[in-house]
């Protein structure tokens, strides 16, 4: 990636070669050092044949190695866990907890959603060289079974755009865990020109609620997975947070005022039904249904799934909202298909409530359900994050 002309480049590679052999030459590369690499060969070659016609020699270098790269290098395209699956960690003590860039790292999260910043303990050490999560395989909210800190690395070393601390990057994004500050984080990237998206390992239902609350300008958070097959073949998801800053947001300010409905809807509108928190499972199944796990994976699933289930067993939420019908301001939302799900979050308390509380309590999160009144089939729904007073 470092050089632009591929004679050069196929030099740098012949001399690793020669000294490392083959495997040595590609171990620990990034999934795009695959592709570049492939992508440089088959230029180089179609040029060198087509010498006498430069112009159709860079036309067809340009396609040729596009494909070959994106055929040999398919393999490589997710993060291969099992070559990183047996970390020394004992070499990273050092590193966690605060850290050399003051950064917390831990994964070691409490009731109110924050985490310690200490070296870890001794229990937690003896965690990390048997080689298993502190989380457990059974933990809902596991981004993977690979210790979080050995994870953390792996991700940063292998991917140039996912920073650990705060850099003048569009591209880069940005680390993001419980014991860190979330709004110092949040001006950093705003700061810096850093990537809308952030990442982190993290999906306790406490820290998504620091997300939606504790920032200003709110964290909207999304998921991803970039695991890839063990040897055996069998499957080694990895799922990485991803928290959005949006630079651009929307608001309704006066929905009854500003929101025009047709007239050919509300004529349809008591056919049927509208209801909130009465089906969130279903709501998720039919998103999966019409769009696919697209970011509804099973970790971010299960988080919201907490949150929705604390609002619901606080007393607040113990009976479900339900209108018999759709009728005029209410109904204009009709489709035949569940929407993709998406969240939003406003809010009007101050800063110093926002930190004071850590979200707790003042986070919310909704499903919105439209069903036909005859069969009570569900035609439309929507998740929904609500934070602050109602």
């Amino acid at each position: 990636q470092q050089y632009s002309n591929p004679v050069t480049a196929i030099n740098v590679l012949k001399d690793i070669q020669g000294r490392e052999g083959l495997r040595g030459l590609f171990r620990g590369c990034v999934p795009t050092v695959y592709r570049d690499v492939t992508f440089c060969l088959t230029y180089a070659t179609m040029r060198h044949v087509h010498s006498n016609d430069p112009q159709a020699g860079g036309f067809l270098g340009n396609m040729a190695s596009a494909i070959v790269a994106t055929a040999l290098s398919s393999p490589f395209n997710w993060v291969r866990l099992q070559e990183y699956s047996h970390i020394p960690t004992e070499d990273l003590t050092d590193w966690l907890g605060v850290g050399p860039s003051g950064v917390g790292l831990t994964m070691e999260v409490d009731e109110g959603g924050s985490a310690s910043s200490e070296v870890p303990t001794r229990r937690r050490r003896a965690q990390q060289r048997r080689g298993r999560s502190t989380s457990g395989p059974d933990d809902p909210y596991a981004a993977s079974r690979i210790p979080t800190e050995q994870l953390i690395l792996m991700i940063a070393t292998q991917m140039p755009s996912f920073a650990l601390g705060p850099e003048a990057s569009s591209r880069s994004r940005l680390l993001l865990m419980p014991a860190m500050d979330l709004q110092d984080m949040a001006d950093a990237v705003v700061r810096n020109n850093m990537c809308e998206f952030c990442w982190s390992l993290c999906f306790h239902p406490a820290f998504l609620s620091r997300l939606f609350y504790e920032v200003i300008r709110g964290f909207l958070p999304i998921c991803t997975d970039i695991g890839g097959t063990d040897e055996d073949g069998s499957a080694s998801p990895l799922y990485i947070l991803l928290p959005k800053l949006h630079r651009k947001r929307s608001a309704i300010t006066d929905i009854l005022r500003d929101l025009h409905i047709h007239k050919k809807v509300r004529k349809k509108a008591g056919q049927y039904e509208l209801s909130f928190d009465t089906d969130f499972d279903g709501v998720v199944s039919s998103c999966h249904r019409q769009h696919g796990e697209a970011w509804l994976y099973p970790p971010i699933v299960n988080s919201l799934r907490a949150i929705h289930g604390q609002w619901r067993g606080s007393g607040e939420g113990s009976s479900p909202r339900e209108t018999p019908s759709v009728k005029r301001r209410n109904g204009g939302s009709s489709g035949p298909a569940v929407s993709e799900s998406s969240t939003s979050s406003s809010s009007s308390q101050s800063p110093t409530a926002r930190s004071s509380a850590g979200g707790g309590g003042r986070v919310t999160l909704h499903s919105v359900e439209l069903r036909r009144a005859d069969t009570k089939e569900l035609v439309a729904g929507e998740l929904g994050c609500l934070v602050g007073k109602w």
